[in-house]
């Protein structure tokens, strides 16, 4: 299994947490850059930031730009949070990354975002592939681009 950060958690040291001031919203802008050559496993781990802890924080709006992540047809992502013991999904097994498609909040199960889940401890969200891809991303290094929109209680 292996993980690929985002831009926040590496410059973050592994706890890029954004501070959002309560009453209020932010976005979150982060990259994952893709090596070239790599074949993505199953289970292989993306981590994209930490939701911040204190007053109740809550995702209202996603998305996630991704390039072809997969030649082959087998690849499939899911999105979670490190929510323990029961982690949250927001999505399941997508197909999109495989020939790349632009993945948003609407395709989520409203029990997944906004006021349906509170932030009150720090918590990863990240990708996890669900199914490993049949091929590798090419011979040159590609990056998924996202943005969360946050805000607190």
């Amino acid at each position: 299994m292996a993980t690929y950060n985002s831009n926040l958690i590496v410059a973050g040291g592994g706890q890029a947490t954004p501070s959002v001031v309560p009453g209020t919203t932010r976005p979150v802008l982060g990259t994952i850059v893709i090596p070239a050559g790599v074949t993505i496993a199953l289970n292989d781990t993306m981590p994209l930031f930490y939701m911040a802890a204190g007053s109740a924080g809550h995702i209202i709006s996603y998305w996630l730009d991704s390039p072809a992540l997969d030649s082959g047809a087998t690849l499939t992502m899911s999105m979670l949070d490190s929510t323990t013991p029961t982690p949250t999904t927001f999505f399941s097994a997508v197909t999109g990354f495989r020939a790349g498609a632009i993945i948003t909040s609407a395709t989520t199960a409203r029990a997944s975002v906004g006021s349906a889940v509170n932030y009150v401890a720090p918590n990863l969200i990240f990708l996890r592939a669900a199914a490993a891809a049949g091929a590798n991303v090419g011979a040159s290094p590609v990056t998924i681009y996202f943005e969360f929109d946050i805000t607190r209680d």
